[in-house]
């Protein structure tokens, strides 16, 4: 009546397998997919609507789509990201047009892909008219579902506890009028017992009332009241005519279902016509509910005690034998389309001794919930499938299980499952197996141990592929280690791999394998002083992508080309390379890279001194990774905004946002960022006259940058430590100056040796040599990168101040779709720390 849009789902307690399940109805209406049409044409209205893009929605309507060019490169972690795109971009039209209402209930038994959807979606809509009811029970889990959104600032939450005795007298008079007519009411003594046995608990209220009713006209001492909710469902169960009470046991196995359904199933019950007499029947006593009409009457339960009760009084073998023969059905009568059906299937053979369709089921379930980011359901279905394997094959499914793992950070899980892979490999000769288990264990060792340990590993499944002469895995091998040789800092290992892996991608003709062997050969000659050789490589892995239709490698290759056109000091190819991996980015609603290469645009302009055009890139970046959860974007556009505060001489802000952008590094467990930080705030409290506050954070930034190898920013610290002591009075500049002098001899790159020639003039200010040999290398790496830092350095040299760069074109409009409130936003950050966070950030090569 209000004009609202209202689209509603309920989840079930079917455990963590049955991805996206209380997200399909609602999807399904607003989508306008209609079940009851041909697997063609609901597949040619999504792509007709979608393009390119409508395979993403797969997993929602539980609706096989080919892949297309863009998804068919994509790995699942991307899939669901692209995914959530898509469906916040649905959601926002949609509300132009009128108020929308999302209804999502008994969420206590959420999946964990609806879960992050919902997250997700209540994140980036608060800017627009939808309204989300969910309703959920108290749980013994810890955190509950809904914890994560409770913490969002426009979530209100209204518990619901036992109604007032006045408001259950009401309610049992209402359910009277409607069970019994007017004149022909119950007792009131018997009504009054029903409401002081319902302890205020509505359902329970509404079943006795139920029960009283259908028993019919009795003396009130003669009236047995069952003393809980599953008893009394039981008592109106025994009360249905035989064949009733067949039809709602077999239906209990089921939870929906149609007459067709049970009576195929259960031959027993009776014909179709038959069974649907009685489910009509069933309906009219509110012991089920009709679903919809579509094709024919689809039924549920009213309320899931119902259905559970029902359930567990079957015997199990009963239980076994039917759903048994549900799975048979679904098989024989959806064989065209059974791939909506996997998870079902999997499901039902799962309660039975079938272990032989066990094994087939469980693994198309892992292997459909694994493609769709369900790694708690594909984790649930790999350890299920895992009992029923002999040895060799179980360890590809602890390969499978350790993947799932290692994506999501149970690093320690997946660790154990290469493990044991790697002891059936060997136990059993299989030299594939081994291969592939030294592949995935090199990988994570990448990240739980040492570049070192990863690279024996990654060479270990290098050769076993190679004497295997199985190119596609030693293929995937080699892009792994390449990229473990770079982050090593190896770098003629790292392009020789490179070399090895562009060979056997060109002999492939595989032009995405192509794309990122180029890619990595690019990267190796830029870090190695062959910038320009680096640029032409890059150049080719992003032709490779394009040619590929591999949209996503080419966002990585045009966003690692504008970072060496940065390192070049040529902005304006810069610029342009960041448009185009941008512009690709929302092509296919890459919103977490889009947000990546924004904040990149940011610190291009920060570096130019176009301080308002900065701010408003990583003001955007920012409201992109708050809405995702991206933590570590979120950590990164938070030190962005205080050093434009900064630049701009606003040192209050800058402070506060270098603060929490210090607790976010620290939670996050990122010292790179950290060790920046702590040294970039020190600058600004000695700076702003307070360096006995500044001393401390600087010797950590110091401490760690030592400890993990960050050389540029130990430089800087180990000048800001001297600065520090001579303002205390601790060391005197002339000693100062000697430290510096040490200094230069193990500094000898342009910018190191400019900044320590600086300070030494600052504690010496009569050397007029060494002002002018700071002051000559200030205007080469100016002319080399126009950048505002070093005219302003130039300039306390000289005294004049350096022509600037070619101008800069104006922010691209993607980069500024909107406007933001940047307290508003920083706010809203303020509200949500404490959350988990992971990631990483700043300008970076991907």
């Amino acid at each position: 009546r209000g004009g609202l849009s209202t689209y509603s789902g309920a989840c079930r307690s079917l455990g963590p397998e049955f991805s996206y399940l209380v997200w399909r109805p609602i999807w399904r209406d607003l989508l306008d997919v209609d079940p009851s049409s041909s697997l063609d044409e609901q597949q040619a209205a999504l792509v007709a609507r979608f393009g390119a893009r409508a395979p993403l929605l797969a997993p929602v309507l539980n609706l096989p789509l080919p892949d297309s060019e863009l998804t068919s490169p994509l790995d699942p972690q991307t899939r669901a990201e692209l995914l959530h795109s898509l469906v916040l971009d649905v959601l926002r039209e949609q509300a132009m047009s009128a108020p929308v209402v999302l209804l999502l209930e008994d969420c206590h038994w959420i999946d964990p892909p609806s879960r992050t959807l919902l997250e997700s979606l209540a994140r980036n809509l608060v800017d627009r008219p939808v309204l989300f009811v969910l309703t959920a029970r108290p749980t013994d889990a810890e955190p509950h579902p809904l914890d994560a959104l409770a913490r969002l600032p426009h979530f209100t939450k209204v518990t619901l506890r036992e109604l007032p005795t006045g408001n259950v007298v009401e309610l049992a008079r209402q359910r009277v009028r409607q069970l019994y007519g007017p004149g022909r009411e119950p007792p009131a003594d018997t009504v009054n017992r029903v409401v002081d046995r319902s302890g205020g608990n509505p359902f329970y209220l509404e079943e006795l009332l139920s029960l009283v009713h259908t028993r019919g006209p009795r003396q009130l001492d003669a009236i047995d009241l069952p003393d809980s909710v599953e008893r009394v469902v039981m008592a109106r169960v025994d009360r249905l005519s035989e064949g009733e009470k067949a039809v709602v046991k077999v239906a209990s196995v089921m939870r929906q279902f149609r007459a067709e359904w049970i009576s195929r199933c259960y031959p027993a019950v009776g014909p179709p016509d038959e069974v649907a007499r009685h489910l009509r029947r069933l309906d009219d006593l509110g012991l089920t509910r009709l679903q919809t009409t579509a094709l024919e009457p689809e039924y549920a339960f009213r309320h899931t005690i119902t259905q559970e009760t029902t359930y567990h009084s079957l015997t199990r073998r009963f239980q076994k034998f039917l759903h048994e023969r549900v799975a048979e059905y679904l098989e024989a009568t959806y064989a065209d389309r059974v791939g909506q059906f996997v998870d079902l299937l999997a499901y039902h053979y799962g309660h039975t001794d079938r272990h032989d369709k066990q094994r087939m089921w469980f693994q198309a379930a892992a292997d459909a919930a694994k493609a769709a980011f369900a790694n708690e359901a594909a984790v649930a279905y790999y350890q299920r499938l895992l009992p029923l394997l002999p040895e060799p094959e179980a360890g590809r499914t602890l390969i499978d299980v350790g993947a799932v793992w290692q994506l999501t950070g149970r690093w320690g899980q997946a660790e154990s499952a290469y493990l044991r892979a790697l002891g059936i490999a060997r136990a059993a000769s299989d030299r594939s197996l081994l291969a592939a288990a030294a592949r995935e264990f090199g990988d994570l060792f990448m990240y739980t141990h040492s570049y070192a340990e990863a690279i024996n590993w990654l060479m270990l499944a290098a050769d076993e592929f190679d004497r295997l002469d199985d190119q596609q895995g030693l293929s995937r091998t080699l892009d792994r280690l390449a990229w473990a040789f770079w982050q090593q800092g190896s770098y003629p290992q790292a392009a020789d791999v490179s070399e090895q892996h562009l060979a056997i991608a060109t002999d492939a003709g595989d032009l995405a394998g192509m794309s990122v062997a180029f890619n990595h050969l690019g990267l190796v000659r830029a870090r190695t002083g062959e910038s320009a050789e680096g640029l032409n490589l890059l150049r080719r892995s992003l032709e490779a992508a394009t040619e590929a239709g591999d949209r996503r490698g080419v966002i990585h290759a045009a966003n690692n080309l504008g970072m060496l056109y940065a390192a070049r000091g040529d902005h304006a190819r810069e610029l342009a390379c960041f448009e185009q991996a941008l512009t690709v980015a929302q092509e296919i609603g890459y919103r977490q890279m889009a947000a990546v290469i924004i904040g990149n645009i940011g610190e291009l302009y920060l570096e130019r001194g176009r301080h308002e055009q900065a701010t408003t890139c990583f003001t955007h970046a920012l409201r992109i990774a708050v809405e995702l959860g991206d933590w570590t974007s979120v950590a990164n556009r938070v030190a962005s905004l205080a050093a434009a505060a900064a630049a701009q001489g606003d040192l209050r802000s800058a402070e506060h946002r270098f603060t929490r952008a210090i607790q976010l590094a620290r939670t996050l467990n990122a010292p790179h960022f950290l060790c920046e930080w702590l040294h970039a705030l020190a600058q600004l409290l000695l700076l702003a006259g307070r360096p006995g506050e500044a001393e401390p954070l600087n010797g950590e930034a110091l401490t760690i940058a030592v400890h993990h190898g960050e050389r540029d920013i130990e430089l800087r610290a180990r000048l800001l430590l001297l600065r520090l002591q001579v303002a205390l009075g601790h060391v005197q500049p002339s000693d100062a100056a000697r430290e510096l002098r040490a200094l230069e001899r193990a500094w000898t790159g342009m910018p190191e040796r400019a900044a320590i020639l600086e300070a030494l003039v600052e504690f010496c200010p009569a050397q007029t040599r060494t002002r002018a040999a700071a002051a000559a290398l200030y205007r080469e790496l100016h002319e080399r990168a126009p950048n505002v830092e070093y005219r302003r350095a130039f300039k306390r040299m000289t005294g004049t101040t350096l022509p600037p760069g070619a101008p800069l074109p104006p922010v691209p409009d993607a980069a500024t779709v909107g406007s933001v409130d940047v307290d508003a936003l920083l706010q809203q950050v303020e509200t949500m720390v404490g959350a988990r966070a992971p990631g990483s950030a700043a300008r970076q090569a991907v």
